[in-house]
């Protein structure tokens, strides 16, 4: 758990947007299918891996018009030991995910816009600078406001 302080500390200092852009543009993370788009498939809140339906020229210039943008595997350059490290941008505002739970605990930080998190009969509004501990297996569901951005830390 004091590992999870010292994730805490370095995702307070790395809250650039223009930092966080350049993981969406990655070309290394667009080869190794860490870009993904949600709800872009049939199914409504399925990831699509980018690089199964898109060269990296078309991702690189219609990137913004995908409702909601998901970028894995930000613990490999944050060199951080814990499970994932996601970022969430979310481009309109709208559900992210229905009801689930996660088989680990989940660190959810704000860096841009608004996030509106329903867990355990509660409603918790999560702005910009602010996170929450989503322990694991407790089911919740997350609504974001349009131009959003936030990781989401597994421990």
């Amino acid at each position: 758990m004091k590992e999870i302080g010292v994730v805490v500390v370095k995702v307070l200092e790395f809250n650039s947007i223009r930092q966080l852009r350049s993981y969406i543009n990655s070309y290394d993370h667009y080869e190794l299918g860490l870009s993904k788009i949600i709800g872009y498939s049939n199914y409504r809140y399925g990831d699509t891996i980018v690089n199964n339906v898109m060269s990296y020229r078309e991702w690189i210039t219609t990137n913004t018009k995908y409702p909601i943008i998901k970028i894995e595997g930000l613990e490999l350059d944050f060199n951080i030991s814990c499970k994932n490290i996601h970022l969430f941008v979310h481009q309109q505002h709208g559900l992210s995910f229905n009801w689930h739970s996660d088989d680990v605990n989940v660190l959810l930080h704000v860096i841009k816009g608004r996030k509106i998190v329903y867990m355990r009969n509660r409603r918790i509004i999560l702005q910009a600078g602010q996170h929450i501990k989503i322990p694991k297996g407790i089911r919740h569901r997350v609504v974001s406001t349009k131009n959003t951005w936030a990781l989401s830390i597994g421990y």
